[in-house]
């Protein structure tokens, strides 16, 4: 068989492939671990540190490349937005999970996003049924960087350049939680997310889950949790 025949054996041109996990079963694992910690504890920042930066697609952060790595498999359907979509991408997705790869992100289990300016629509995704509210959409959304404070020490007249500042409430936080998201000034995604995410607790127990990413950090807002800004 010529090599180019080889590369194509499977559906896959093997030339495109980039590297996954170092240690599958350990790298996954540990990766498990720190979503669980993430969603257990809203507003608190992990880091899947098992991704250097020069194994991912060009444009996916190692920590929205290590979420694939550990969340997806052949049963899982998956939408990616338009920046994530890459041939690179695609290729590597199939050769490491064999998940199936979806145009319509109504259907997907998974919705990776490049930047938020790229969200779907959240009232559409899979928001689960009454009997098995589970059977919902994670939506993983690659951002500028998220700073968590504390709220004892926060002040209303601290200039925020760039920074719009959540109060984050419900299980898994005690009392309150703050966090801060990086953006450009005029950038009107961080209320839009948020009216997202106050429309979608207002479903509780259905409901989207959102895992947002930055370089090799990833902080979890579970349909739990209480969005306010402030």
């Amino acid at each position: 068989m010529e090599p180019s025949e080889w590369r194509h054996a499977m559906g896959v041109d093997l030339s495109l492939v980039c590297k996954g996990f170092d240690d599958p079963v350990k790298d996954s694992q540990r990766s498990f671990r720190t979503i669980l910690n993430a969603l257990s504890q809203p507003g608190t920042v992990g880091r899947l540190d098992a991704i250097n930066p020069n194994q991912t697609p060009e444009t996916w952060t190692e920590a929205a490349w290590a979420l694939a790595m550990t969340l997806l498999d052949g049963d899982t359907r998956v939408w990616l937005s338009p920046s994530l979509a890459t041939a690179v991408a695609h290729a590597s997705l199939q050769f490491h999970t064999s998940c199936p790869i979806t145009q319509d992100p109504n259907e997907a289990d998974f919705v990776f996003v490049g930047h938020p300016i790229e969200q779907p629509g959240w009232s559409a995704l899979r928001h689960g049924e009454a009997e098995f509210p589970d059977l919902s959409a994670t939506v993983i959304l690659q951002v500028p960087g998220i700073e968590v404070m504390s709220a004892v020490n926060h002040s209303k007249d601290e200039p925020t350049p760039r920074l719009s500042t959540w109060e984050l409430r419900g299980p898994g936080i005690e009392h309150n939680h703050l966090i801060r998201l990086r953006h450009d000034p005029e950038d009107p995604w961080p209320d839009e997310l948020r009216l997202a995410l106050v429309a979608n607790r207002s479903q509780f127990p259905l409901g989207v889950d959102l895992l947002m990413v930055w370089s090799d950090r990833l902080c979890a807002l579970p349909r739990t949790t209480r969005v306010a800004a402030i």
